[in-house]
């Protein structure tokens, strides 16, 4: 192909990558920190957004709220901010559970007393995350769990066409 050939985007064209419709970053990568942010900002945005769009619309504007958890559209999206939230919810379904599992995983292992054997807990783990967790004590001595993630990017939880 000769110089004449190639073919260029104007100059004041921006290509943004997307992970499911929103910005991508590495957050949005890992499976478990994907769950987390699905449940705990997406889902939680998307909704706050179709009961209140127009504060969405205002917060959106105002220089004092830039990068706030707001939604950058007009009220006219609601429709399709509903349809986002269902999709999310029916595509990413095992990473909602995922997330909701950590979070069982996680209040569990408040109730444990200190310094007491973890061994005996592993049949409490919740179904999603067995054999995706190791459970341990953490520098104060309070019961906690670590995600092996190397197992967890080679489940169907990981999806890189996201």
């Amino acid at each position: 192909m000769s110089i004449e050939e190639r073919l260029y985007l104007r100059p004041d064209i921006q290509v943004e990558p997307l992970v499911d419709r929103w910005y991508a970053w590495s957050h949005l990568i890992a499976p478990a920190t994907t769950a987390r942010c699905i449940t705990h900002r997406h889902l939680k945005i998307m909704e706050s957004y179709v009961s209140a769009p127009a504060l969405h619309a205002s917060a959106a504007k105002n220089e004092k709220m830039l990068g706030g958890p707001f939604i950058d559209y007009d009220a006219n999206h609601v429709d399709d901010i509903r349809k986002l939230i269902e999709r999310t919810k029916t595509t990413r379904a095992s990473l909602i559970d995922l997330s909701e599992a950590v979070e069982q995983l996680d209040l569990m292992l408040r109730e444990v007393p200190d310094g007491h054997s973890l061994e005996p807990l592993y049949v409490n783990v919740p179904e999603r995350l067995r054999g995706y967790v190791e459970l341990v004590y953490d520098a104060r001595d309070h019961a906690s769990f670590r995600l092996i993630e190397s197992l967890l990017y080679r489940s169907h939880l990981y999806d890189d066409t996201a």
